[in-house]
């Protein structure tokens, strides 16, 4: 969602940290580093400046276990949603460890990129009908500087 409202707002292509896309001479750079999912850059040199989308735990941990439970299944990603049951048993087992990933994931972008080369996004506003725009906005400027 992100990366088509960036090349939506400066007409340049996005990519990830995997180079899955293939796009090249990109504005942005997709990454979910520091966590397994994510390969580490070299983040001041490479990627001055970050906009951190963060989604709240509680809606975060759930999605992220029903892209597992595609994964496991060999489903389209973004298709189904797991079973009540298995999200259940996987949330009790996990919750610890995730909030940790969570806050881990947070603390390195908080802690590696200033105010100033840094916007913080929440996941549930820029999804939101009414604050969607202002976020778009936020992001807008944030890129043309």
């Amino acid at each position: 969602m992100t990366w088509l409202l960036i090349e939506a707002i400066t007409g340049f292509s996005t990519g990830d940290d995997f180079g899955i896309n293939g796009a090249h001479n990109i504005v942005s750079i997709k990454t979910h580093y520091p966590s397994s999912e994510g390969k580490q850059m070299a983040a001041n040199e490479v990627v001055p400046r970050a906009i951190l989308l963060l989604r709240h735990p509680l809606s975060a941990f759930p999605s992220y276990y029903n892209y597992l439970y595609e994964m496991e299944n060999k489903l389209e990603n973004h298709s189904t949603r797991a079973p009540l049951e298995a999200w259940i048993s996987w949330r009790d087992a996990n919750f610890d460890k995730e909030i940790e990933n969570w806050r881990r994931f947070v603390e390195y972008w908080m802690d590696n990129y200033s105010p100033i080369n840094r916007l913080v996004v929440s996941y549930e506003k820029i999804t939101d009908d009414i604050m969607g725009a202002v976020e778009a906005t936020r992001i807008a400027e944030f890129l043309s500087r």
